[in-house]
């Protein structure tokens, strides 16, 4: 990690990865979770607002580690997924999956990605 972060932060994120720990237990280990944290705090980079930095970073985590799990088939999906492709996922991509979100109400799950 490239930057500092203050006690607060750190101790959210703590807890963060506690909560992660407990939501993927059987899973994925203790470390598998907080090197995700990390890798999370990592890609999302130095925010503007770091008061925000451990909720998106747990999310991020949490939705990283359930697509690994996924992938691994060590968890079910629950609902069909949808990947939207753009040259560069500023627009389209967004857009339709936004749009299908929206119409699916949370029966089926969105992801967009650039090319």
């Amino acid at each position: 990690m490239p930057f500092q972060l203050d006690h607060v932060t750190r101790t959210h994120l703590d807890r963060a990865v506690a909560s992660l720990s407990e939501e993927f237990k059987g899973v994925f280990s203790v470390e598998t979770v907080a090197r995700f944290v990390e890798e999370s705090i990592d890609k999302l980079g130095e925010a503007r607002v770091p008061d925000f930095l451990p909720v998106l970073a747990h999310r991020f985590a949490r939705e990283r580690l359930r697509a690994l799990g996924q992938a691994e088939g060590s968890i079910a999906k629950e609902v069909p997924e949808v990947l939207f492709v753009c040259v560069q996922n500023a627009g389209r991509s967004q857009m339709a999956a936004a749009l299908l979100n929206h119409r699916s109400q949370g029966r089926v799950h969105v992801r967009t990605a650039g090319s």
